[in-house]
């Protein structure tokens, strides 16, 4: 770990409150392109192109050949030449930065880690999550690492974070810092409490070393590394997390993964044989009946247990009659009331039902 120069702070502090001021005063004059005109019925029109943004080119309508028009296209002009200047003044300061010894990153991840960092969640004790996060807190406290990082950016609710904690006394903070450049973390940390659980997932046995907290959702995404059932609203309202749970539909952000030991637990990726696809997945291929499919997973592995509990007899808020056990007749209503905690934000409803009847007709 390498001390930076006062210099350099200050430098970092300077290129901070440019950036923010930069992204505050954002607008069109900040856009590199070039106005074009078009006639359309002898009548003048003007339009900006730019080619920047992960969009490609793109075109905006301006206005017609009329007095503000002009103006718009001369304001334009004036805030260009404030904005190249401004760009030029961010580059320089970034380059002397870089010669002093500090390691820039994206300014996202700095201006999040500067604000945890004035709100003091790094004295008690927080999560540093990724390589630019390491390498802004690197820079705020006026550090420079030795090693190349190799840190996973990585989801806030995730198992493979580096916990740091930065003592209340300044005196402390060299010693700290030196055995967090040693790859441990400073002062004591308390232990978490993980143990051993092993989960039945797919036909598969896993053996993960969770804490108590950890849900069954993150278990999956995060330890066992099946990332098909979705984190939506992390409260059970959504469905996009649902799973199998010993055959019956389970909101796995809602339960516990140390509870579930010896249940066997079925995701979007067991439903059939590696390479192959299940009726239910084959419908709902064939009827549509999903467009971003961000809750497929969710919406079929409840559509599976759906006809399984349809076939044992049980009921719903709206079976004719719920005294006699026998089969249900699968109707449109039914589908809908039995699916009604899978939320389609894209509104694929009518083919999730079709695809659900069509999936029973099958079987």
């Amino acid at each position: 770990m390498l001390r930076q120069p006062a210099e350099t702070q200050t430098l970092y502090a300077e290129l901070s409150e440019r950036l923010r001021a930069l992204e505050a005063a954002r607008s069109f004059a900040s856009l590199s392109g070039t106005f074009a005109k078009k006639q359309v019925r002898d009548a003048d029109y003007w339009y900006f192109k730019t080619s920047e943004g992960a969009a490609g080119q793109r075109e905006y309508f301006i206005g017609p050949g009329d007095r503000a028009t002009r103006a718009v296209m001369k304001t334009y002009s004036a805030g260009r030449a404030e904005a190249e200047a401004a760009r030029t003044q961010v580059e320089r300061l970034c380059a002397m930065l870089r010669q002093g010894g500090a390691m820039l990153t994206d300014t996202p991840s700095a201006r999040v880690i500067a604000g945890l960092a004035s709100a003091g969640v790094f004295r008690v004790g927080a999560v540093l999550v990724g390589t630019h996060a390491f390498i802004a807190l690197g820079n705020l406290l006026g550090v420079r690492w030795e090693s190349a990082l190799r840190t996973q950016d990585i989801d806030l609710a995730a198992s493979r974070v580096l916990h740091v904690i930065v003592p209340q006394t300044e005196a402390d903070l060299p010693k700290a810092l030196d055995a967090l450049n040693g790859a441990a973390p400073p002062g004591d940390v308390a232990d978490t409490g993980a143990r051993r659980v092993d989960l039945n997932i797919n036909h598969r046995q896993y053996a993960l070393a969770l804490e108590p907290r950890v849900t069954l959702l993150d278990a999956l995404r995060d330890y066992a590394g099946l990332t098909g059932a979705k984190k939506g609203c992390d409260r059970g309202q959504c469905g996009a997390c649902t799973v199998l749970v010993n055959g019956r539909r389970v909101n796995s952000c809602l339960t516990l993964a140390i509870a579930h030991e010896g249940d066997e637990i079925t995701t979007i990726e067991g439903l059939a044989p590696l390479q192959s696809l299940s009726e239910m997945q084959t419908a709902f291929i064939e009827h549509d009946a999903l467009q971003c499919g961000y809750c497929t997973p969710g919406q079929i592995c409840s559509a599976v247990a759906l006809l399984a509990e349809v076939a044992a007899g049980s009921a719903s808020a709206v079976t004719a009659d719920v005294r006699v056990r026998t089969p249900v007749t699968l109707t449109d209503a039914e589908i809908r009331e039995r699916m009604s905690g899978n939320i389609c934000r894209c509104g694929a409803y009518p083919n999730i039902v079709a695809a659900v009847r069509a999936a029973r007709g099958r079987g």
